[in-house]
């Protein structure tokens, strides 16, 4: 199966284009599928490359950017009584989950061109995402943080929160 936005090859059984991003059509719900590689998009390169899986140091940085938004929301909840102080305790995880959820990045994975998507290299299920970015990062975290560190130390940059969601972070290709 090829990608019908960008001519990339879709993996057998893969359910979206890693490069693009895209999901693939369903043919059961009367949406074609190219069984043969399509034109892409002006720009796009139609090639098969080695999936490249993001470090540590790079994930450091995207996750400080992301503190950095996260800081202004806060801020910004901060000034509205009540409701907004209610809210504070899960802004972060919001934050995190519909970004991971809708687009497989936040801000600051999307700034270096990073991309979270399953073992498989498919598109994570929302139960999966939950799981990544709520249950994986409480443990991640209340292990001092060592569950972050492992990624320095994985074959495939794993980080806890990466094993408990079935999750990698990639490269998206250009």
């Amino acid at each position: 199966m090829y990608c019908h936005n960008c001519g990339e090859q879709i993996a057998e059984g893969g359910t979206f284009c890693h490069k693009c991003g895209s999901q693939k059509f369903d043919a059961s719900a009367g949406q074609s599928v190219s069984e043969a590689p399509i034109q892409p998009q002006a720009g796009a390169q139609a090639t098969t490359a080695e999936i490249k899986y993001a470090g540590f140091w790079i994930r450091f940085v995207a996750s400080m950017i992301d503190g950095l938004i996260l800081s202004v929301a806060i801020f910004s909840l901060v000034l509205i009584p009540i409701v907004g102080w209610i809210l504070i305790p899960f802004v972060s995880f919001i934050y995190f989950a519909f970004m991971t959820d809708k687009y497989q990045d936040t801000l600051g994975k999307r700034l270096f061109g990073l991309m979270v998507v399953s073992e498989n290299f498919e598109k994570l299920t929302f139960k999966k995402v939950l799981m990544r970015e709520v249950v994986g990062k409480i443990v991640s975290s209340v292990t001092f943080n060592i569950g972050y560190l492992i990624a320095a130390f994985t074959k495939r940059k794993q980080a806890l929160h990466d094993f408990i969601g079935d999750s990698v972070v990639i490269y998206r290709k250009k």
